[in-house]
């Protein structure tokens, strides 16, 4: 038996390397020779999405995944179109920072300002707090009325 990788994921396209042509019908000839189960990407546009899928269903492989920076606070994917291109096609979204570097679990608060490296980030420092304030009181609230963290409701707002 052939030792098998699940999900192989380019990183980012980084088409100054090589063509996207070029990479992605690799990795289809590694599916075929079963050594790759499916084949995601990772922080691709809309157009990239559209040109990964359509060189692999050429090849009769299918574009499974591609993993996107995506939360409440972070949906510039939604606004790019990305979202919506990967429904049509069929591609997972696959979220990372799905809890904005933790500020979504109600850890951090104007009252509760990081001490660590976050400090020196805007968003963790008073200001940046206070803009998603509101943002963390509906999280709590819909949190308490069904017995649920804010995290817990951050993350299922992803799945939805």
């Amino acid at each position: 038996m052939v030792p098998k990788v699940t999900l192989y994921k380019v990183h980012w396209p980084f088409t100054f390397l090589m063509s996207q042509e070029t990479l992605l019908n690799a990795f289809a000839d590694e599916v075929k020779q079963g050594r790759i189960e499916s084949i995601g990407v990772n922080n691709y546009s809309a157009e990239e999405i559209h040109q990964a899928h359509a060189i692999l269903e050429k090849r009769g492989v299918i574009l499974a995944t591609n993993q996107v920076r995506y939360s409440l606070l972070f949906r510039q994917v939604e606004a790019k179109g990305i979202v919506d291109t990967a429904r049509q096609l069929g591609v997972t979204i696959l979220a990372y920072s799905s809890l904005a570097q933790g500020l979504l679990t109600g850890k951090y608060m104007v009252e509760k300002v990081p001490t660590g490296p976050r400090k020196f980030d805007p968003r963790f420092q008073k200001s940046g707090l206070e803009k998603i304030a509101p943002v963390l009181a509906l999280l709590r609230q819909i949190g308490e009325k069904y017995g649920k963290t804010t995290a817990q409701v951050a993350l299922n707002w992803l799945v939805v």
